[in-house]
């Protein structure tokens, strides 16, 4: 099964977990030092972008998650206004 169609959204819902266990982790002092975790997920979910860049064609889940150069830009956009 060809995972890499969505690894950016696993590799963002995955951040997202650690960001809430790091939120109920750390102490209310230390709780505004997240955004540097959250800016720490946002750079291997680019990079996994990137990688798919020449694959951006296929689909997976018998065709109900589509990948092509659009959803790919969409994808981007999303990732650089986080």
């Amino acid at each position: 099964m060809p995972w890499g169609f969505v690894s950016v959204e696993l590799a963002i819902c995955a951040w997202i977990l650690v960001l809430l266990v790091a939120e109920l982790v750390l102490p209310a002092s230390r709780q505004s030092s997240t955004w540097g975790i959250a800016f720490a997920g946002l750079v291997p979910a680019i990079g996994l972008l990137i990688w798919q860049m020449p694959s951006w064609t296929g689909g997976t889940f018998q065709e109900l998650f589509v990948a092509d150069p659009f959803a790919g830009y969409f994808k981007g956009l999303f990732l650089l206004t986080a």
